[in-house]
């Protein structure tokens, strides 16, 4: 599965609503039988997205910023 594209406004960020969405991205998608999960992110991203993502469980795959996580 892929997540394309996720974002939390500045006013609500550090809520848990990042990972709330990420978890239910990742619950949906494992639902649907989806064995890896890929998502790419900027590793200059000022919100801390590649850390964001490593916290839940992703990692740096194809010696790149594309992150997977196996189900």
């Amino acid at each position: 599965g892929i997540i394309y594209e996720i974002g939390v406004s500045a006013p609500f960020r550090r809520r848990g609503i990042g990972t709330a969405l990420m978890l239910a991205a990742i619950g949906w998608l494992a639902s649907k039988g989806a064995e890896v999960i890929e998502l790419s992110t900027d590793d200059d991203n000022p919100t801390g997205a590649p850390a964001f993502y490593a916290r839940l469980g992703f990692k740096r795959a194809y010696g790149g910023l594309l992150f997977l996580k196996e189900l």
